[in-house]
């Protein structure tokens, strides 16, 4: 990669020329990140500078999705960091019975969350719901998961609200992907077995064996196409956002800005959850620890 040159105003050409292909904010991510993403197609390609890479793009505009594969963030597997699931059952159980006592959480904000009242109230909330956004989703582990979780609590609490989940991500052929529900072994290695038997169905693939996640999960998540960086499709406010592993690829001009973009969709009291790697410090927008160690806030 080092024998590979970029020259700051051919790399800008080349970044005008992606985002008018394909639509997205490409300046807002890092420069180093993206560097990595060009060089590797241009080492695929046998190109040694930014320009070269420019030129072959406009006379090979097929490259463009094939660059796209390798910029979207796509790594991902079911119950990714499994005690950020753990600890959200801990914080739903904890606002359907305040006896239930929950380490690490920051107790003088769970009555504050938004999702405190329909889960003590659910009854009174059986249209309405919770509201939940996973962004970027990949192909769908994550949202999929939320709904495993959120099915199993159900069987366990009885009257529980009912809920709506949006899944968003950049990459029209990731997204093709969650809708059908097909994984690898890979997708499911920190999976409990109880959770594969109950919700998916195997079958042998000549790559290998193969996992059907069950239509009665599918139906519970909306996936769309945006670039999150821009905005949100939806008119919604959310009592639940994960954003995990993104904040990690934006510039540091640009991450308030998506910030914004996540404080504006997600309702007084709802629950942000970012990536391990992750925080809000020196940030100005209005949320307050609730879990330090898994990265858990609410907007006040």
């Amino acid at each position: 990669m080092e024998s590979i040159s970029f020259d700051p105003r051919s790399i800008n050409n080349l970044l005008d020329q992606l985002k008018n292909q394909t639509g997205i904010e490409f300046n807002c991510y890092r420069r180093n990140f993206l560097e990595r993403r060009i060089k590797s197609r241009m080492i695929r390609l046998g190109l040694n500078t930014d320009k070269s890479y420019l030129d072959y793009i406009l006379t090979n505009p097929q490259e463009i999705d094939l660059f796209l594969e390798r910029f979207t963030i796509n790594y991902s597997y079911f119950f990714r960091n499994i005690e950020i699931f753990n600890k959200l059952c801990e914080i739903i159980f904890a606002c359907k019975n305040e006896k239930f006592q929950i380490p690490s959480v920051n107790y003088e904000y769970i009555t504050d969350l938004s999702i405190f009242d329909k889960i003590r109230r659910s009854y009174a909330y059986k249209e309405s719901g919770l509201k939940i956004w996973s962004c970027p989703c990949a192909s769908g582990e994550e949202p999929y998961s939320l709904v495993m979780v959120l099915e199993q609590i159900k069987e366990e609490i009885g009257e529980f609200p009912n809920y709506e989940i949006t899944a968003s991500d950049i990459d029209k052929n990731i997204i093709k992907i969650a809708r059908t529900g097909i994984y690898g072994a890979e997708s499911l290695k920190e999976t409990p077995h109880n959770y594969i038997s109950t919700y998916f169905t195997k079958f042998d693939d000549r790559l290998g064996p193969k996992f059907l996640i069950n239509n009665d999960i599918k139906r519970k998540v909306e996936f769309i196409i945006e670039d999150v960086t821009r905005g949100h499709n939806k008119d919604q406010k959310y009592d639940i956002i994960f954003c995990r592993y993104l904040l990690i690829y934006i510039n540091r001009d640009f991450r308030e800005n998506l910030l914004r973009i996540i404080e504006n969709h997600l309702a007084p009291g709802g629950l942000l959850v970012l990536g391990k790697t992750e925080t809000l410090l020196n940030s100005k927008l209005s949320f307050k620890l609730l879990d330090g160690k898994n990265h858990f806030y609410i907007k006040m």
